[in-house]
């Protein structure tokens, strides 16, 4: 007998030390392998990023390439004919025409002493709209005297970077390319004319945009060794603040001063860009492109790893396993306190403790990330509409669709309140109508997803050949919630906007000049009065849907039926959990702890049957009242009822299993106790387990839900 009790022993005594060893092995290579799982996605991103960068520099160089080409072959073939000023003149207007990447073309030549007078000769082309014009010169203005001009002079053929052309009033960069004659005397070529032309910085964004740059997030640009804006994807930026100093001064960009520092030191390199203001962090890598002294910018928007679902999901398993671990380090460090009581409340409460902050952590984990899933394609900023537009353009063309007529749509809401099944929504719409606007158009806005939607003019203004709308509207937006994991869930209000003229291609486009910056980083068109007292509303954003209808709606050619960007304007509300856990859950902790309470009463002292039974129905009543509220306060937020169990509800459900269990327990201790003999394992082991056994419970039921 006793034989047999030690070969139980060490086989205790073995299987408890190969549990905690496994679990330590286990545990750590879980951990290792979240740990490479992260360095290889941030790696992974690294190689894409210097991957896309170089087939832009690539793909630059070659687009440069076959615009300097032409220029070189029109110069050398000018160097025997150069006095015919009137066909090297045409010959200019015709390489306009021809080469899509040059916007304007010119000849300056060298002065001339011609009866002791000197002589001037500049023409300049300017392609408009399809259309050639010639800038002529101011009389007084002499061309020798421009840093381009000098620059031509010292450096022969090159590349000038962003400067400010008065004939045109433009901001240019120029490629200059000297006309030499052969001078017969001293054997010399000798520059007679400098020709020049002008890149198109929009059909120069357009050959970067052909690059897939990994999400419309992502974003480059063209910025020369000192810091001038060549291409970026918002044109009028370059016009208003021209180089990456003066827009590292905006709120929140501060940053790109430290880029602008480190490209005057050339090469290649890796850097990180936050931005303060939206909260976004970016890889920022360049390179140079050959030939210039431009280098080609990515900015790739970092995905935080703290949302991605491999990974959270590791981090829960490195979490279960580590409470495996975790009570075998409590066993081993109380064993001094072996048969003692002390021992195992030790354990069973620090256990417990450490179940419970598991399920908090992962409580926090889908509470945070469930705020961060965009309605369609996130458009935050002019810099995302840019690059949509343009991969929207492309895909027309690829779709036979009429040209695009874009229409700039802002909205401001004052007013949120959820009305059982349907949202109320007020505030201000305005749209601006350009001259490329056509007058048959329906000059109005509607909501693809409102019951009804009242609009009432505000005001129409006329300013630079642009008509600007606004209307006062209310609406009543039919849009289902999901309360499956309540306290917990997270909804996004959405008001789907669209222009009413179905025959048309007709874009809705956010007008992001009509708000301030720090809006668009954040609470984009929200007013400060809201009526949702039970939400707090953490961000706002436009975003775009591309539709696949089924039906043309009865219009021959329907523009609308593949592939057409809806606008949509997205509210992210999260619920106000404070009301909710004090009215539903810490009832619940309550009646844990009186159960509790009375399951120890009932194992160490006598307690008579009927006493221990009515205080368990007294329990098992409370709680069903509490179902009660919670299954009526779910009804009264959904309108017509939830579907299925809320996560709230199995907590409940847990709640009635213990209450089942401690029912059992009392018979049990009633019927098998022997006289005054109170020292029961059985009863001993199911009060030590009671608290962790109902964290682990919990936790199951919350990675049911949430894992």
């Amino acid at each position: 007998m006793k034989a047999v009790v030690r070969k139980q022993s060490w086989i205790s005594f073995l299987s408890f030390y190969a549990l905690g060893i496994i679990s330590l092995f286990v545990g750590l290579a879980l951990l290792r392998s979240y740990f490479n799982r992260r360095a290889f996605l941030t790696e992974d991103t690294r190689r894409d990023i210097v991957q896309t960068v170089n087939e832009g520099v690539s793909l630059l160089d070659q687009e440069l390439q076959m615009v300097v080409d032409p220029v070189r072959e029109l110069a050398r073939s000018l160097s025997d004919s150069y006095d015919d000023k009137d066909a090297v003149a045409q010959r200019l207007k015709n390489l306009i025409v021809k080469e899509v990447m040059v916007n304007a073309a010119g000849v300056a030549y060298v002065p001339q002493m011609v009866d002791g007078n000197r002589e001037l000769f500049y023409r300049y082309f300017v392609k408009d709209e399809d259309e050639i014009k010639n800038f002529a010169p101011d009389p007084h203005y002499d061309y020798t005297f421009s840093s381009w001009y000098r620059s031509a002079e010292s450096e022969g053929e090159t590349w000038i970077d962003s400067f400010y052309e008065s004939a045109s009033g433009r901001l240019v960069v120029r490629y200059i390319m000297p006309i030499f004659r052969f001078d017969e005397a001293s054997g010399d070529r000798i520059p007679v004319a400098y020709l020049f032309i002008d890149l198109s910085r929009r059909q120069l964004m357009n050959s970067i945009n052909e690059l897939e740059l990994g999400g419309v997030s992502n974003y480059s640009i063209i910025v020369s060794k000192e810091g001038d804006l060549i291409s970026y994807p918002v044109h009028d930026f370059i016009l208003k603040y021209k180089n990456l100093t003066n827009l590292s001064r905006l709120p929140g960009k501060a940053d790109l001063s430290l880029i602008a520092e480190r490209l005057q030191r050339g090469g290649q390199a890796m850097l990180n860009y936050h931005d303060d203001l939206s909260g976004d962090s970016f890889f920022v890598y360049f390179a140079p492109i050959k030939n210039t002294n431009w280098f080609f910018v990515l900015f790739s928007h970092k995905t935080n790893l703290f949302y991605n679902v491999a990974l959270r999901h590791r981090l829960i398993q490195i979490g279960l396993v580590g409470l495996l671990f975790l009570l075998f380090l409590l066993v081993l460090a109380t064993k001094p306190l072996q048969g003692k009581p002390k021992r195992w409340w030790i354990v069973s409460l620090l256990f417990s403790v450490f179940v419970m902050c598991l399920l908090v952590f992962q409580l926090h984990m889908s509470f945070v990330t469930a705020q961060r899933v965009p309605t369609g394609e996130l458009i935050g900023n002019r810099v995302d509409l840019n690059r949509f537009e343009y991969f929207i353009e492309r895909r027309n063309q690829q779709l036979n669709k009429p040209p695009l007529i874009k229409i700039p749509t802002g909205i401001w809401v004052e007013y949120v309140l959820r009305d059982k099944e349907r949202v109320m929504m007020s505030g201000v719409i305005w749209q601006k109508y350009g001259k490329h606007v056509p007058k048959d158009i329906d000059r109005t806005v509607g909501m693809l997803n409102a019951d009804s939607l009242d609009l009432e003019k505000l005001y129409e203004v006329e300013h630079d050949d642009e008509q600007l709308i606004g209307w006062r509207f209310k609406a009543s937006l039919n849009i289902e919630f999901d309360y499956l994991t309540y306290p917990f869930d997270s909804q996004v209000i959405t008001a789907k906007l669209f222009n009413p003229d179905f025959e048309k291609n007709i874009m809705l486009t956010p007008d992001f000049d009509s708000y301030s910056l720090s809006e668009i980083a954040g609470k984009t068109g929200l007013g400060k009065v809201y009526k949702e007292t039970a939400w707090i509303i953490k961000n706002s954003y436009f975003s775009y849907e591309l539709s696949e209808n089924a039906t043309d709606f009865g219009i021959p050619d329907s523009v609308r039926q593949e592939q057409f960007p809806n606008l949509f304007y997205n509210i992210v509300i999260t619920r106000n959990v404070t009301a909710p856990l004090i009215g539903y859950v810490f009832p619940l902790v309550i009646m844990a702890a009186i159960l509790f309470y009375v399951l120890l009463e009932a194992s160490i002292t006598k307690v008579s049957l009927s006493s221990a039974l009515a205080r368990v129905s007294g329990l098992f009543l409370a709680t069903v009242f509490a179902h009660l509220s919670l299954r009526n306060g779910l009804e009264k937020l959904a309108g017509t009822g939830s579907s299925g169990l809320t996560y709230l509800e199995y907590l409940y459900f847990i709640m009635y299993f213990f209450i089942m269990l401690t029912l059992n327990f009392i018979f049990y201790i009633h019927f098998r106790r022997k006289g005054d003999d109170l020292d029961d394992p059985i009863a001993n082991g199911l009060k030590f387990m009671y608290w962790p056994l109902l964290a682990l419970c919990s936790l199951g039921v919350t990675l049911y839900f949430f894992y």
